[in-house]
């Protein structure tokens, strides 16, 4: 499991990167991206030697 914190405040159309921290020693980077109504559109996540993918909200 992996696990990122986004400590800015949302806004319409923006973008927050975050290092993951994974229970299993791996790391990697998130991007929470914001949709017009500044609610959380989706993450896409990269992790080192694991792989990655896209969280749609």
């Amino acid at each position: 499991m992996c696990t990122a914190v986004y400590d800015d405040i949302a806004t319409a159309n923006a973008r927050e990167l975050s290092t993951l921290t994974c229970t299993d020693g791996k790391s990697g980077n998130a991007t929470i991206v914001y949709g017009a109504d500044a609610q959380p559109d989706r993450v896409v996540y990269s992790v080192t030697g694991g792989g990655g993918g896209t969280i749609n909200f």
